[in-house]
């Protein structure tokens, strides 16, 4: 078997194009943004337990929802209980409403838990090494007696969840 030689005659060089920066619309395309990403705990909050988590600073917008099983991509308007995160900070949702500011920034080393009570009441607390904020909710729980899912959408796509957890433990209220 001989050897084969394959000869390519030069060709003229071509000039590149110049580069045109995306537009808006490009790039909101090209980073997902929107609230069109979501995921459920495999399992239920029941009562006396409770939902741990943490997020970066600087997260665009995270939505923690708490509900019935089923509201996969129903939207976070549609959430009786949930926590909305964002540059603007953290405020208590439900019901498609913010009822309350729980904080004014959202700081690396806030813990934040929605709690769901033994008398399924829910109870928001925001954790930092130098204060604590705690919101109960005026919203009567449409999960009584059944399981109550954690649900989370991200607004963009560098957005996410540093830890995240479900475990036993309740809220207590002292009194005088």
């Amino acid at each position: 078997m001989g050897t084969t030689y394959t000869y390519h005659p030069a060709v003229k060089a071509v000039k590149g194009t110049e580069g045109i920066p995306p537009t808006p619309a490009q790039i909101i395309e090209s980073l997902n943004e929107g609230w069109n990403s979501w995921a459920r705990s495999i399992n239920p909050v029941n009562t006396d337990e409770y939902y741990l988590f943490t997020l970066p600073y600087g997260v665009r917008g995270a939505f923690i929802g708490f509900d019935n099983i089923d509201m996969q991509a129903d939207g976070t308007a549609q959430f009786y209980h949930g926590l909305m995160i964002s540059i603007e900070g953290i405020r208590v949702y439900e019901s498609g409403e913010v009822v309350t500011v729980m904080a004014g920034d959202y700081l690396n080393d806030s813990r934040i838990r929605i709690s769901r009570q033994i008398d399924n009441s829910i109870v928001y607390v925001v954790s930092t090494d130098t204060d604590t904020f705690v919101y109960k909710s005026l919203v009567a729980p449409d999960h009584k007696n059944i399981p109550a899912y954690v649900y989370g959408y991200l607004y963009i796509s560098g957005d996410e969840l540093l830890t995240s957890e479900i475990t036993s433990g309740e809220v207590n209220f002292g009194s005088a």
